[in-house]
């Protein structure tokens, strides 16, 4: 029964600890006309946020802001 409850409770810690290892970044992107859109990235770490942040960019340039 104490198994049992060790593991029930080892899922639950791992359920609420794995999802926020996410963070959230800024993606800020110059269009060529001029225009500055501002978009919101969820990703796990500043290189896959950039990868991300790039898509936004196909009309222009996009970095990640702190």
């Amino acid at each position: 029964m104490k198994k049992t409850i060790l593991f029930i409770a080892a899922g639950l810690l791992t359920i609420t600890v794995l999802p926020s290892c996410n963070k959230s970044y800024t993606c800020e992107c110059l269009k060529t006309n001029g225009s500055k859109d501002v978009h919101t990235v969820i990703s796990i770490n500043r290189t896959q946020a950039q990868k991300d942040c790039n898509e936004y960019g196909l009309v222009g340039y996009c970095d990640i802001k702190e």
